[in-house]
């Protein structure tokens, strides 16, 4: 039974190594006889081709779409997608059906999985950049002597309560440069120590 394939305008399928593009209207064809055929979707351009996944679909994509250099292309697709296996020991599901159903002959099914790689590919980059992004920070400084999970003291204020927590703006000023120089001094002296243990 053929194989009927419906294109739109400027549609193009790729049939055993040969781009063929639909260049007037809506138009079906039939293929009567086997041949390895990619349409749509599942054409990779080399432009495309920008991520170590991509690179093992496009090897396999090259090895099913032109069948007289199918040893070269499936050389380069065994040494990528053992690579990306070691960098990436969670895909070893994938590439494993892939291979499986390269061994068995149906090429075409295994390009299809491997659009899977790509999507799981897509997650590990995602998951590693939200690991990247920082969270938001405080700048609020606590008072002398509490968290910032302290509860404030709910006695009447005192002497020592009013040193340690000063309500005059220019005493808070005073504090927090007092804070601001000794963390600085420290920050020097932790410097300096591992500078020198450089050196050792």
């Amino acid at each position: 039974m053929p194989l009927k394939i419906d294109l739109k305008p400027g549609d193009k399928i790729i049939v055993n190594g040969a781009v063929l593009e639909n260049a007037g209207g809506n138009a079906k064809i039939l293929i009567h006889n086997e041949a390895a055929i990619l349409r749509g979707k599942m054409v990779m351009t080399e432009k495309e081709r920008t991520s170590p996944a991509a690179h093992i679909y496009f090897a396999l994509q090259c090895a099913y779409a032109f069948p007289d250099k199918v040893n070269e292309y499936m050389e380069q697709f065994t040494k990528l997608a053992e690579d990306f296996m070691i960098a990436s020991p969670s895909s070893a599901a994938i590439i494993s059906e892939i291979a499986r159903l390269i061994d068995e002959g149906m090429m075409y099914k295994a390009l299809k999985i491997s659009q899977n790689l790509l999507a799981h590919e897509k997650d590990l980059m995602n998951a590693a950049r939200a690991q990247l992004t920082p969270g938001p920070m405080s700048t609020e400084l606590p008072p002398d002597g509490e968290s910032a999970g302290d509860a404030p003291p709910a006695s009447s204020p005192t002497l020592l309560h009013r040193a340690r927590h000063p309500s005059r703006p220019e005493e808070r000023a005073s504090r927090v440069n007092q804070r601001w120089s000794l963390g600085s001094s420290r920050l020097v002296d932790r410097r300096d120590i591992l500078g020198r243990r450089r050196f050792f």
